[in-house]
């Protein structure tokens, strides 16, 4: 199944593989989130891969204290951020 499904993927997202994201872009994630400690995942976020395939990302945002459901874990600072982003526009 897992590999029927990894073949499925691959179809339905081959036609924007190397598209980048055209649109102002802020990303946060929860400081103990486990995709964030996945071998290479920090490096991707913070270093300039991530700011090449995604231009007008501005700087990611570590939510100290918080896990993957930053939203309902962290929602006031979610809030903020999302209020400070808009606001920009």
């Amino acid at each position: 199944m897992l590999r029927t499904q990894t073949f499925r993927n691959n179809e339905l997202f081959a036609p924007w593989v190397g598209c980048k994201i055209q649109v102002p872009t802020k990303f946060a994630i929860g400081e103990q989130d486990l995709v964030y400690h996945f071998p290479g995942a920090r490096e991707y976020i913070h270093g300039p891969k991530f700011k090449e395939e995604v231009p007008l990302l501005e700087e990611p945002v570590v939510i100290e204290g918080a896990a993957h459901f930053v939203n309902q874990e962290k929602p006031q600072e979610i809030l903020q951020l999302i209020v400070d982003f808009i606001s920009k526009f």
